[in-house]
C-alpha cells in the first residue's frame, strides 16, 4: 500500500518523521529502506528501552528520539523549535491511533513540519471502526467510533474530497481541517487501514488553482443561490469527537 507513495523517495537523501516507536526498532527499519537519509526523527512515548523521559536523545548524527505526547502542542512545538524550519519529506503517525489524537497531529505538523511535495501517512485507522461503547487503547477512550460517525478519522478526511474541487462548489474558502491545511494537499489516498496525503507544490499549482479553485469556467451550471450547497456545509465542517485542540 506504501508502494506508490514512498517509491520515488527510496534512493533519495529523505528526511522522515515517524510517531509511535517500538523501542526504537522501526527507526532501524526507515533506516535500511532508505538508505541514502540524511536525517530520520522519532516521537516515542511510553517507557520503551530507547524512550527514555527526556525530550530528545540522540542516537546518531542522523537520528534522533524525541519523547512526549502528538497531542501536546508545547511538546510539538519544542520539537518544531529543535528542527530550526528544517521539514521533512516523509511523515508516519503510527503513534496512539487515537481518532482525535490523529486529526489533532495531522493540523498541527502538515503545514509546518511537511516539505511541498512531501507525504503524510496517518496508520491504523481502525480504531475509527471500533463502535463498541466503552472503547479504550493505551487508556484513552474511542469516543463515537464507528462508520458514519463524527469520532471517526475516515469519515472526516473525506470531505478533503470536497476540498479538493471546492472551485466547482464556487466556494474557494470551503475547508473542513484546522487552519485550512487541507487547502495544501494535492492529493488524498484511502487504502487499507492507512491514510496516505501528498502536500502541493505552491509555485506549481498556482496556475492551477488560479483557473479551477477561484476562477471556475462553468458557474452558470451552478444553481444561483447556493442553499443546497450552504446547507450540506453547515453539516460539513465538524470536529471529530473528543477533540482537545491547543492551538
Amino acid at each position: 500500500m506504501y508502494g506508490p507513495a514512498l517509491g520515488p523517495f527510496l534512493q533519495k537523501p529523505v528526511r522522515l518523521l515517524e510517531i509511535g516507536v517500538n523501542n526504537g526498532k522501526s527507526l532501524k527499519l526507515w533506516q535500511r529502506l532508505f538508505p541514502n537519509h540524511e536525517f530520520i526523527a522519532g516521537v516515542g512515548y511510553g517507557s520503551g528501552t530507547a524512550v527514555q523521559n527526556t525530550f530528545k536523545r540522540m542516537l546518531t548524527d542522523k537520528h534522533v528520539l524525541y519523547t512526549g505526547s502528538q497531542a501536546d502542542s508545547e511538546f510539538l512545538g519544542r520539537i518544531l523549535e529543535d528542527m530550526d524550519g528544517k521539514k521533512f519529506d516523509i511523515i508516519v503517525d503510527d503513534g496512539s491511533h487515537v481518532p482525535w489524537h490523529q486529526i489533532f497531529t495531522l493540523e498541527y505538523m502538515f503545514d509546518k513540519f511537511l516539505k511541498d511535495g512531501g507525504v503524510y501517512v496517518i496508520e491504523d485507522v481502525e480504531t475509527s471502526y471500533w463502535d463498541r461503547p466503552g472503547a479504550s487503547l493505551y487508556g484513552y477512550p474511542i469516543r463515537n467510533a464507528g462508520i458514519g460517525k463524527q469520532g471517526n478519522v475516515v469519515e472526516k478526511l473525506k470531505g478533503v474530497a470536497d476540498t479538493l474541487n471546492r472551485g466547482m462548489l464556487l466556494d474557494p474558502t470551503f475547508s473542513i481541517l484546522h487552519g485550512k491545511v487541507d487547502h495544501l494537499m494535492s492529493h488524498i489516498t484511502f487504502s487499507q487501514n492507512c491514510i496516505i496525503m501528498n502536500k502541493k507544490h505552491q509555485e506549481d499549482w498556482k496556475q492551477a488553482e488560479h483557473n479551477t479553485v477561484h476562477n471556475y469556467h462553468n458557474p452558470s451550471y451552478m444553481e444561483p443561490t447556493r442553499n443546497d450547497y450552504l446547507q450540506y456545509k453547515a453539516t460539513a465542517v465538524w470536529d471529530i469527537s473528543g477533540m482537545e485542540r491547543t492551538f
